[in-house]
């Protein structure tokens, strides 16, 4: 979120929710984004992070990202952000209507765009027993019972789904 003043983080930060709701990390900055390890890399491979570094503070900043956490990031969800108008800048002004906004993130956690199957097409010298079967994934939800009835394996076999 980007603003036109300097914004009281900690107004700001107490006025954002999500819902469903979920824990997270916020970043400040001009060009707020969450770190990554690859920021960090020559500090990484020398062993760790020197523990007496200094935290710069900012008052001047205008804009911060949120960072959901892994156990709060859910696929086929529509997420709904708040910014209510307890936040203020830091002149004291709250803002003058909430902000509301909603995305949706993908159905599947494992594929964008195709079917992927496991073997894999063409695979020679599969041990179905010994590789847990059979195994098709989808790139959104799909109807349980018209997609079990769509399936079919030659030479016939009995078939368990086992769904999600």
């Amino acid at each position: 979120m980007t603003f036109t003043q300097p914004m009281d983080r900690e107004s700001v930060e107490q006025a954002f929710s999500t819902d469903p709701p979920t824990e997270g990390i916020f970043y400040w900055g001009q060009y707020s984004q969450a770190p990554t390890w690859i920021y960090y890399e020559d500090a990484w491979n020398r062993g760790g992070f020197d523990p007496g570094a200094t935290i710069t503070t900012f008052s001047k900043i205008t804009s911060f990202s949120y960072r959901v956490s892994q156990k709060d990031s859910y696929t086929d969800t529509t997420y709904r952000v708040n910014l209510s108008t307890a936040a203020r800048d830091t002149s004291g002004n709250h803002l003058r209507f909430p902000l509301e906004f909603s995305f949706s993130t993908v159905q599947s956690s494992s594929t964008l765009n195709g079917i992927q199957t496991m073997p894999y097409h063409g695979d020679v010298d599969v041990g179905l027993l010994l590789n847990n079967g059979i195994r098709i994934t989808f790139p959104r939800n799909m109807d349980h019972e018209s997609t079990e009835k769509a399936l079919n394996m030659t030479p016939a076999s009995d078939i368990i789904f086992i769904w999600p």
